[in-house]
């Protein structure tokens, strides 16, 4: 399409070689102009304790600048979190062909993870205790019913662990704690005799086991 003014619009020629040709007085001539793809790359987000890893660029070959202490490699733009620290970090990336784009790396902090509403200890007849796992979205493992609930009397005498995960691979940061569900109380009385005789005196006794060691009343 001609173009009395001679403008030409690089986004709407798209990537290439352009053949322009300018007519005057019914004289002609050309000119070849190639336009470069641009650069792409995309701001992205990581953890503090992520591996350092390569920021994806296009078109590839080109070079990486930064003020940011994270950018460990210009010339592959290898990128570390720990070294960059918890904050927004501008990065400026330029094609082979000199086109630059600018992006920026969100390096977040480690989430704080926690257990709440767990004793450490549990008789076996408890039922149904109410469990909370901080914060939302993680994975939990262990004895816990509805994602909420710990039932010790389900769960069974002996030690629990109970832990909650947020996050995967290099960012996974973990709470975990022990419960311990007493043995049912079980009783055994030595003496076998159903009768006995006024004025007789007899020695009555009794062994117990499970649950915590304490004192027996006899009523």
């Amino acid at each position: 399409n001609g173009s009395p003014t001679g403008r030409f619009n690089p986004s709407i020629a798209g990537p290439g070689t352009h053949r322009l040709y300018y007519t005057m007085n019914g004289c002609t001539d050309s000119t070849n102009i190639t336009v470069f793809p641009p650069a792409v790359v995309e701001d992205t987000a990581v953890c503090e304790t992520q591996s350092p890893f390569v920021i994806p660029a296009s078109p590839t070959g080109g070079l990486w600048s930064s003020a940011s202490a994270g950018l460990l490699d210009p010339s592959t733009g290898l990128f570390g979190a720990t070294a960059a620290g918890v904050g927004i970090h501008e990065l400026r990336y330029t094609s082979p062909d000199g086109c630059p784009d600018t992006m920026e790396v969100t390096v977040d902090p480690l989430p704080n993870v926690s257990i709440s509403g767990l004793a450490t200890t549990y008789c076996f007849t408890d039922t149904n205790i109410i469990v909370s796992f901080n914060p939302p979205g993680g994975v939990i493992s262990g004895p816990i019913i509805n994602d909420s609930i710990f039932n010790p009397s389900r769960a069974g005498s002996g030690n629990h662990t109970i832990r909650y995960t947020v996050g995967t691979g290099d960012c996974a940061v973990s709470s975990s704690i022990s419960v311990f569900v007493q043995d049912p109380i079980r009783v055994t009385v030595p003496f076998s005799d159903s009768l006995i005789c006024s004025g007789d005196l007899v020695r009555i006794s009794a062994e117990a086991s499970g649950g915590v060691p304490t004192s027996y009343n006899y009523i």
